[in-house]
Order: structure tokens, then sequence, then C-alpha cells
């Protein structure tokens, strides 16, 4: 009698989980496949009433709209015995189709196979999922992009969007490696706009601010892309000139140079006229790293403001 007694306790509590059960429950006959029994779970998810079912098989539903994927469930269902959250879509009697994971057994019931399968719906974690991964993808972008822009603004001039001097010095770094692989030169020029602080003191920064972006530009238009523009500070500007081997060709660039700030500068209104003094350093001759060039460049400059402003000189030159 207590034997029977526990056997009958564990139908009950099998019963009252399989109709309990929010998840989807169905037992079909593995021979052919024909349901013999759906919970509640399966009717709310399928929209199909128990009535509707029993008998008739998934395939004839056409509960799976993939058939390939329904062959390898069951090509592993009986290779295994079991499965556990086996991934897949399933569809509803009105042609929804949802995202669930199956679980699956082979049991014998009533003296024959039978498939009992337990179907949770994930399509909403799956969504939430997916919006999370785009989340973290646009996140990620973000930090990215936003990454860049300060990378960015560590390394050039807010101004004028020149290289500063953080990224010059990397800048004359390349240009000397680049230089010893090709065994050619470069030059070196630091420029300094004549008049500059009377403009600033008398027609304002904002007219002193245009003026530096705009000189910048003159520059920038007269030199190669391979070359570089930066502003160092001020109204102080360098310019690195790559494989250049003759002396004739950097002064062509600086005389250019010279004459682009010697022009007029229109600025609300303003007719601003200033100029530039430029000292020119040489590698290898004048220095083999940026700090000596930096420095017998600088030099250079000075000379050229006492040679009387509007003037370039080149290290070499001052010995």
């Amino acid at each position: 009698m207590a034997t029977n007694a526990r056997v009958s306790l564990g139908v009950d509590a099998y019963r009252q989980v399989f109709h309990a059960s929010p998840d989807y429950i169905s037992i079909s006959r593995l021979s052919d496949g024909k349901y013999l029994d759906v919970n509640p779970g399966y009717e709310r998810f399928t929209g199909y009433t128990r009535d509707e079912v029993i008998g008739k098989t998934s395939t004839a539903l056409g509960i799976w709209p993939d058939v390939p994927v329904r062959d390898e469930f069951v090509a592993a269902l009986h290779q295994s015995g079991e499965l556990h959250g086996f991934p897949t879509r399933l569809r509803t009697k009105a042609g929804e189709v949802r995202q669930v994971e199956v679980s699956a057994t082979i049991a014998l019931i009533d003296g024959e196979q039978a498939l009992v399968a337990i179907v949770r719906d994930v399509t909403e974690r799956r969504r939430i999922d997916d919006e999370l991964t785009q989340y973290r993808a646009h996140l990620e972008e973000m930090v990215e992009q936003r990454t860049t822009e300060l990378k960015h603004m560590a390394q050039h001039d807010v101004l004028t969007g020149l290289p500063n001097r953080a990224l010059l010095n990397d800048r004359i770094g390349q240009a000397i490696y680049h230089a010893q692989r090709n065994a050619g030169g470069l030059a070196l020029m630091v420029i300094d706009l004549d008049r500059f602080k009377p403009v600033n003191d008398s027609l304002g920064h904002h007219v002193g601010d245009e003026l530096l972006k705009m000189a910048a530009q003159r520059m920038q238009d007269l030199v190669r892309k391979t070359d570089t523009v930066a502003r160092i500070g001020g109204d102080e500007f360098v310019v690195i000139l790559i494989d250049v081997h003759l002396h004739d060709v950097v002064a062509v660039v600086a005389q250019k140079i010279l004459n682009a700030l010697g022009r007029v500068f229109v600025i609300e209104g303003h007719s601003v006229e200033i100029g530039g003094s430029i000292g020119i350093a040489l590698y290898p001759g004048d220095g083999v790293n940026a700090h000596a060039l930096l420095t017998c460049a600088d030099a250079a400059m000075y000379q050229a403001k006492r040679a009387g402003r509007g003037n370039y000189c080149f290290f070499e030159t001052m010995a």
C-alpha cells in the first residue's frame, strides 16, 4: 500500500507540473510523431487547442518553419536520448514565428517510446539581448569616436586644427626616419608672425584668432600634403619639408611663405598687414634629432628678425 501511495503521489505531482507549467510541454509518440498530450502552456503558445492537435504531428501543423533544423533536432535527440536548450524557431497557429529553446527526452509511456518536449519562449529575451548587443556596439562606437576625438584634441591646436607641439615632435621623428631610409634630407622652418601682437591688442583677440587661422591656411596651401604645418604656440609655426635635397628649393618655399604672409588680410572689414620671419635648419647638417633641429631653426629665426624682419635665414649661414 505504501509503495502504491508513493507512485500515486508521483503521478499527481507530474500532472500538476504538466498543467501548471508556463512552458509549452508536449508528449508525442516517437514512432510516428503524433501528439499524445499537450499542456495549457502549449495551447497558449501555439494558439491550438488540445483537441485540435491530438493525433496530429507538428509537421502537419506546420509548427516547425525550418525543416532542416527540425531534422537536426530529431537526429541529435535519437543520438543522445535527450537535449537541453536547443535553440530554434516555432510557428504559431496565427503564423507568428517565435524564438524558443527546446529541451526534450525520450521516455517510456504506457509501454511505448514517447518524446517529451519542454519549449520555453525566449523571443522577448532574445529581443532584449539583441537590443543590449546593439546598444553595447553603439556605446563602444561612441567611446571609440570620443577617444579618437580626445586624441585629436591632445595632438592638435584647437584654434587652427594644425598639429601641436606634441604631434610635431612625432612628425619630426617620422620625417627623420624617412630621410634615413631614403638617404634623403629634410628642412625644418620656424616661422614667427611679425607685427601680430599690435594687431591682436588693437583689434581684439577675435580678430587675432581669425588672423592666425588665415595665416595657417595660407601656409598649408603652399606645401605638399606630405609636408607638415604645425602651430607651437602664440604666433609661432613650424613647417617640415620632406624629401628636399637642394638648398635653393627650400629657399623658394620660404620666400613663397613670406610673400603669402605679407599679403593683406581682410578681417571683419579691417585690412591687416603683418609679415613673417623664418629660421631654417637642415637635416642632417644642422641636427639629427627634433630638439637639435628646432633649436637651430629657432636661433636662425631670431637672426632673420635682427636682419629686419620679413626675411628667412638658414642656420648653416649664421657661422
